[in-house]
């Protein structure tokens, strides 16, 4: 799937790899796989922060 056009060429481009295929340009960040993996990773540990918060806060009360 190419979500994402390089602002040098115009080439459709995927997410994976750091430059066109077709010129070599460098892509922007926003356009490499690095930022998404990011976004999950900060989603997970926010979910398993409250999480755990939520079964302390049970044990507190429950004894």
């Amino acid at each position: 799937m190419r979500v994402f056009k390089c602002p040098s060429c115009g080439h459709r481009m995927r997410l994976r790899g750091y430059r066109c295929t077709r010129c070599y340009a460098e892509k922007p960040i926003m356009m490499t796989v690095a930022p998404y993996k990011l976004l999950i990773f900060l989603g997970l540990l926010v979910l398993s922060g409250t999480m755990l918060i939520d079964v302390l806060s049970h044990i507190a009360h429950h004894g």
